[in-house]
C-alpha cells in the first residue's frame, strides 16, 4: 500500500519496484516522496514492510519508485527477512509486522519447535525449495527465448538503396564502341563508350589547315621584317651620302653666287664709266641668274634628301618618289597574322577536348541499369547514354513497427545485417517517419502501422548491391532504471 492506496507490483528489486498505476497516476507527481506498506505474500502468512518511496518516473499506467532511507543494513535485513520467509523460519506474521513510525526493518528471530514440528518445517522448506527452483527454471527458459526481443528491435522490411546518376552524350555522334551492358559494375573514369563525329573531324582538319596558312604568313612577314632591316641600314647609309653631297654642292654654288654677285656690282660700275661694254654686263647678269636659280634648286633637293634620310631612320624606303616598303605596315601585318593564330589555336584546344569526349568515361563508381542506345546509333548532344546507380554512398530504407520505432532516434547506432552472408555492418538512424524521404507505398500491405526510417552506413560495402534485403537491427533502450 502506497498512501492509503493498494496497488499491484508488477517486479521489485532491492533497489525499488514498479507498480500498475490503474488509473490512480493523479495521486504522485515525479519526485515525490510517499509513506509505503510493502507486503511480501508467502504461503500461509504475508510479510509487511513500512518504508519510505520516492516516484522516479510516472506514465498513465504504470509508475516506477526507489526506496528512500534504505542503508545497507536495511538492505541485508530485507534480504534476511525474505530468506527466513522462504526458508520457513517465520510461524506468524505477527513477527515480522513494523509500525508505520518505525521504517527500520527488525531481525529475524528463530523460534524453538518441538520434532514434529523441525518435520513439517523440513517438508515445508524442501517444498518451497522446489516450487523456486522450478520457477526459476522456468524464467531462464522464457528469458532464453526473448533475450534477441528483450534486447534488440528489428525492422519489419529493410533494403539497401542508392543514388542513381545518369551519362549523358557530350556531342552529336555516332557510338562506334559500347562497352557495358546493364548489370555491368563499373569504376570511377572507366571508359563506357566510343563515339564519332564526321562534323568535328571536318572542322578539325579546316582549323589545322589555316593553323599551317597562318604560320606561313607569319614566317614570310618576319623575313621581310628581317630584310627591310639590311635594307634599311643600307638605304640610310645612302641617303646620309647623297645628303652630304647636295649639301656641299649647295655650299659650292653660294660661293660662286657670292662671287659672281660682287663681279655683277663691279661690272655695272664699271660699265656706267664707259670702262666696259653693256655686252659684259648682260654676261655676268646672265651667270647671276643661273647661279640663283641653281641655288633655289639644290635647297630643295637638300631638303628633300632630308626628308629621306628621316623616313629612312623610321625604316621607311622610297623609291621614284614612293614608299615602297615600311616596317611599320609589315610589323601590323605580323601582328593581326599572330592573333588570328592565336585565336585559331583556341579554337582547335577546344576541338581537341570535344574529340576527347568522343570517349565516355564514367563518373561514378556503380552498377549499370540501363542502356539509352545500342553500338551504331546517331546520338545528339544530351541524350542519356546509360543510367546507373552509384555505389560511392549507400544507405538503407527500413521499416520498424509502430512500438519498435518508438525507442528510435536520430544519430542512434544500429546494426545492418546482411542474411545472405551473415554478415553486419554499423550504420546510423539519420532520419525516420516522413522526413525519412521513403515512400509510404514501399512499406505499405504489410499488415500492420509501420514507420519508416533511414540509415546512413558508415562505409560502402562492395558486397551490397542496390535493392538487396537486410535486416536493422536496434537496441532496445530500458525505459527506467535503479
Amino acid at each position: 500500500m502506497i498512501d492509503g492506496q493498494r496497488f499491484s507490483v508488477l517486479d521489485w528489486s532491492l533497489d525499488g519496484f514498479r507498480v500498475a498505476l490503474s488509473g490512480k497516476s493523479s495521486a504522485f507527481k515525479s519526485g515525490k516522496k510517499q509513506p509505503l506498506k510493502f507486503v511480501l505474500p508467502f504461503s500461509g502468512h504475508d510479510i509487511s514492510l513500512h518504508l519510505t518511496c520516492e516516484v522516479i518516473w510516472l506514465e498513465e499506467d504504470e509508475a516506477g519508485f526507489r526506496f528512500i532511507g534504505l542503508d545497507e543494513s536495511g538492505r541485508k535485513q530485507l534480504q534476511s527477512l525474505v530468506k527466513a520467509a522462504l526458508e520457513g523460519n517465520l510461524d506468524t506474521v505477527d513477527e515480522v509486522i513494523v509500525p508505520a513510525n518505525d521504517p527500520v526493518v527488525p531481525t529475524v528471530t528463530e523460534q524453538p519447535m518441538d520434532e514434529a514440528g523441525l518435520k513439517i518445517q523440513k517438508k515445508g522448506i524442501v517444498r518451497r525449495t522446489a516450487l523456486i527452483v522450478a520457477v526459476l527454471l522456468g524464467l531462464l527458459y522464457l528469458a532464453t527465448l526473448l533475450a534477441g526481443k528483450l534486447q534488440y528491435s528489428e525492422s519489419v522490411t529493410a533494403w539497401v538503396d542508392a543514388p542513381t546518376f545518369e551519362v549523358r552524350i557530350p556531342l552529336d555522334a555516332r557510338i562506334v564502341e559500347l562497352d557495358v551492358a546493364p548489370g555491368d559494375i563499373i569504376s570511377a573514369g572507366q571508359r563506357l563508350a566510343l563515339l564519332a563525329s564526321d562534323e568535328l573531324e571536318l572542322a578539325i582538319r579546316e582549323k589545322e589547315s589555316l593553323r599551317v596558312s597562318l604560320n606561313l604568313q607569319i614566317q614570310e612577314l618576319e623575313s621581310r621584317l628581317a630584310k627591310l632591316n639590311l635594307n634599311v641600314d643600307a638605304y640610310q647609309l645612302i641617303a646620309r651620302k647623297a645628303l652630304d653631297i647636295k649639301q656641299q654642292e649647295l655650299k659650292g654654288n653660294e660661293v660662286k653666287l657670292a662671287l659672281i654677285k660682287k663681279e655683277l656690282g663691279r661690272t655695272k660700275k664699271l660699265v656706267k664709266t664707259g670702262v666696259l661694254t653693256p655686252r659684259k654686263l648682260d654676261t655676268v647678269s646672265s651667270e647671276h641668274k643661273a647661279l640663283s636659280e641653281k641655288q633655289k634648286q639644290l635647297e630643295k633637293e637638300v631638303e628633300l634628301q632630308q626628308i629621306l634620310v628621316d623616313e629612312a631612320d623610321k625604316g621607311n624606303i622610297f623609291r621614284s618618289g614612293e614608299l615602297v616598303d615600311d616596317r611599320a605596315t609589315i610589323s601590323s601585318e605580323r601582328m593581326r597574322a599572330s592573333s588570328r593564330l592565336s585565336s585559331i589555336e583556341k579554337e582547335l584546344e577546344i576541338l581537341g577536348k570535344s574529340r576527347a569526349n568522343l570517349e565516355v568515361r564514367s563518373p561514378h563508381h556503380g552498377i549499370v541499369t540501363e542502356l539509352g542506345f545500342s553500338k551504331g546509333a546517331t546520338v545528339k548532344k544530351g541524350s542519356t547514354l546509360l543510367s546507373g546507380y552509384n555505389r560511392d554512398a549507400y544507405w538503407v530504407n527500413a521499416a520498424f513497427s509502430e512500438s519498435d520505432a518508438q525507442g528510435l532516434s536520430p544519430g542512434m547506432k544500429v546494426n545492418v545485417v546482411l542474411p545472405s552472408m551473415n554478415t553486419e555492418y554499423s550504420g546510423e538512424v539519420v532520419q525516420f517517419g516522413r522526413r525519412s524521404g521513403i515512400s509510404t507505398d514501399s512499406v505499405a500491405g504489410l499488415g500492420e502501422r509501420l514507420v519508416p526510417v533511414k540509415i546512413m552506413l558508415e562505409d560502402s560495402p562492395a558486397e551490397l548491391i542496390y535493392g538487396q534485403p537486410v535486416i536493422v537491427r536496434a537496441r532496445s533502450a530500458s525505459r527506467w532504471s535503479w
